[in-house]
């Protein structure tokens, strides 16, 4: 595999690696960092990659179904420097969701720098059961939610300790 509709694809394991490597990355350093996706490999030749900023790949439903959108996006840390950025960026993935919608189901994953709190009651585009920190990023994601008509998976069931969606890893150890 190569280089496939502007992203980057090769072979790790049994799966593909199909992703947009940081600017100014090393090609043989492909792990440290960027937007990817890994999925097995005999589906490989059908996903296909949309668009390579924030990464979206398509992927068809069985037997004619509708097809399946799955967008890893980023969103920069909040800083008084990024707010018209992040709105920007929301906005962008925002149009990107509502075409994508039209042709089939759309799931996003990623990194969005989103503080978005909690909800107050049941049925709202997050969980309950989340932190009570707001920030400015939590904000715009939570007008995307509800622009968007989508919800987030998080804290939706009550756990004893918090759940982390992220974790970090000592340079040079693998999550894999």
């Amino acid at each position: 595999m190569g280089e496939r509709g502007g992203g980057i694809g090769c072979k790790v394991g049994e799966y593909a690696w199909i992703g947009k490597k940081r600017k100014g990355q090393n090609s043989k350093n492909r792990a440290a960092g960027g937007m990817e996706f890994l999925v097995k490999e005999y589906i490989g030749d059908i996903v296909e990659v949309i668009k390579a900023y924030q990464v979206w790949i398509k992927v068809p439903g069985e037997r004619g179904a509708k097809y399946y959108f799955l967008g890893n996006i980023y969103m920069p840390p909040e800083s008084k420097n990024t707010i018209k950025d992040i709105q920007r960026k929301f906005g962008e993935v925002a149009v990107d969701v509502q075409k994508y919608k039209r042709q089939g189901e759309v799931v996003l994953v990623g990194d969005f720098n989103s503080r978005i709190g909690k909800a107050s009651k049941l049925n709202e585009n997050i969980g309950q059961y989340g932190e009570v920190t707001n920030n400015k990023n939590g904000e715009e994601m939570l007008k995307f939610l509800k622009h968007n008509e989508m919800k987030t998976l998080n804290d939706r069931v009550k756990k004893a300790e918090p759940e982390w969606t992220r974790q970090c890893i000592p340079k040079g150890e693998s999550t894999l």
